[in-house]
C-alpha cells in the first residue's frame, strides 16, 4: 500500500498529517482535483507548493505548520521535499488506472450527521427543508465528523485492497451527509473482493435490497415513477431498488444518477430510465 502505515512519526497526529498529505498527491485525488493538477504543471518537478497545502482545510484543522509538514514528509515512502524546499513532490509518477466505475463500490447505511432539521421532518424523504441554514460552528462540526467517518470507512475497506478515494455526498442546503459513500479502490479485483465479503455480513439487514432475477412483475410505465402513482404500482425488486436510489440519493442532473444506472444494468435491471422522460423537481 502507498500510505505509510508502517512508519512511526512523532505521535498519532503526525501519522494523520502524513496520510492526508499522501492523499492530496495520490492518484485518487489528483484524478479529480483539477486545481492541484494545474499547480503541479507550473513546476518542473511536478510538486505542490507547501504554502498551498497549508491552506487546505484539513491542514488548518490539524494546526500544521511548515516545519511540521516538512518533518512528516521526510518519513514518507512516496513523497519527498523538492530541491528548493518549497514544494512536496511524488517519488514516482502517477500510474495508469482502470475504468473508475469498475473500481468503485457504493456503501449505504451510514449516519447522515444531519443538523437543523425540523422536528416533524421525514428523514426518509430527501425533499425535506431545513429550518435554517447551519452556522459556521455547525458546519465545522459536520466537516470534522465527516473527516472522521471518511477515515473510518477507509480503514474498514483497506482490508480488501488499497483505497484511493472515499466520497461522502452531502445535501446542498444543509451540508449534511446523505447516508451513503463511494469507495474507490486501486483495482477492480479489490472492489469485487470487498463486495463479496461485506455482503456476507449484510445479507440479513433489512435496509439492504439485493437485486434478483424475476419475471413475475412486468416493467412499469415511466409515469408510474411519479410519487402520486408509485403507490398503486407493483414493482419488481430491480425497479424498487432503482426507484429508492434515485429518489433518496440522486439529483436528475447529478452524475451519480448515470453511474447508478450503470451498476443497476450490471445486476439485472432491465426497465427504462425514468429520468429520460420524467422531470424531478425535488429539493435536494
Amino acid at each position: 500500500m502507498n500510505l505509510s502505515k508502517d512508519l512511526a512519526p512523532n505521535g498519532q497526529n503526525d501519522l494523520k498529517i502524513l496520510r492526508q498529505v499522501e492523499f492530496y498527491l495520490s492518484e485518487g485525488n489528483l484524478n479529480r482535483d483539477s486545481f492541484f493538477k494545474q499547480e503541479m504543471q507550473k513546476r518542473d518537478d511536478g510538486g505542490i507548493p507547501i504554502d498551498l497545502l497549508l491552506k487546505c482545510n484539513r491542514m488548518i484543522a490539524m494546526n500544521v505548520t511548515e516545519d511540521i509538514l516538512k518533518n512528516v514528509v521526510g518519513t514518507s515512502k512516496i513523497l519527498k521535499l523538492s530541491n528548493d524546499g518549497l514544494a512536496i513532490v511524488r517519488v514516482l509518477p502517477l500510474s495508469e488506472l482502470g475504468p473508475r466505475e469498475r473500481r468503485t463500490i457504493l456503501v449505504t447505511g451510514l449516519p447522515r450527521l444531519s443538523i437543523g432539521i425540523t422536528e416533524n421532518a421525514d428523514v426518509d424523504n430527501t425533499s425535506y427543508r431545513h429550518s435554517s441554514k447551519p452556522n459556521e460552528d455547525e458546519l465545522r462540526n459536520i466537516t470534522s465528523a465527516s473527516w472522521e467517518l471518511g477515515d473510518w470507512i477507509r480503514n474498514v475497506f483497506e482490508e480488501y485492497g488499497e483505497v484511493l478515494f472515499v466520497s461522502l455526498p452531502r445535501y446542498h442546503h444543509s451540508n449534511s451527509l446523505r447516508g451513503f459513500a463511494f469507495v474507490e479502490f486501486r483495482t477492480s479485483k479489490s472492489a469485487r473482493k470487498a463486495v463479496k465479503h461485506m455482503c456476507l455480513f449484510m445479507e440479513n439487514e433489512q435496509w439492504l435490497v439485493q437485486p434478483t432475477e424475476t419475471n413475475e412483475v412486468s416493467d412499469c410505465p415511466e409515469s408510474a415513477w411519479k410519487p402520486r402513482l408509485a403507490a398503486k404500482v407493483s414493482f419488481s425488486p430491480q425497479q424498487m431498488l432503482a426507484r429508492r436510489h434515485i429518489w433518496r440519493c440522486c439529483s436528475r442532473k447529478n452524475k451519480q444518477l448515470i453511474a447508478a444506472f450503470k451498476h443497476l444494468r450490471q445486476v439485472g435491471y432491465t426497465a427504462s430510465n425514468p429520468c429520460d422522460r420524467e422531470l424531478f423537481n425535488y429539493d435536494f
